[in-house]
């Protein structure tokens, strides 16, 4: 988790922060995106940022509250809290943006990925790979 500095600034300090960042992520040049995202965020936060994109992308694809847990390797009471903020509309940019067809795929993929070991136990060879080429 990010450390967040016990002192706080004001509201309308935090609101100038809010926008000032918003308006640098606008101008950040499509091929120099990663470059100064991988500079400014830890791995740590880049992981966190990941699982929550995923978590809310298995929420609208209705994956059950127990198996976005497990392959994200969050609480349950976590996921429960992106499922309250999904029902309540609070992530209606994100879900826009996440709907992408290319978006899908990469969650189709990533949560094959996890499935595989417990797949290899139910499947040959030949049928993993037949699974894997349908992707």
């Amino acid at each position: 988790m990010p450390h967040i500095s016990k002192q706080q600034v004001s509201e309308n300090t935090k609101h100038l922060l809010e926008r000032q960042f918003l308006a640098w992520i606008k101008e950040i040049a499509k091929n120099n995106q990663e470059k100064i995202l991988r500079e400014l965020l830890s791995p740590t936060e880049q992981v966190m940022l990941a699982k929550r994109l995923l978590a809310i992308l298995m929420i609208l694809e209705n994956i059950p509250t127990h198996d976005i847990s497990s392959v994200l390797r969050i609480s349950p009471s976590t996921v429960a809290r992106f499922e309250l903020k999904v029902d309540n509309r609070k992530y209606v940019h994100t879900h826009k943006w996440l709907s992408d067809k290319r978006r899908k795929n990469i969650l189709r993929s990533f949560t094959f990925l996890f499935e595989l070991p417990f797949l290899a136990r139910r499947n040959s060879l030949s049928q993993l790979i037949k699974q894997i080429d349908s992707l």
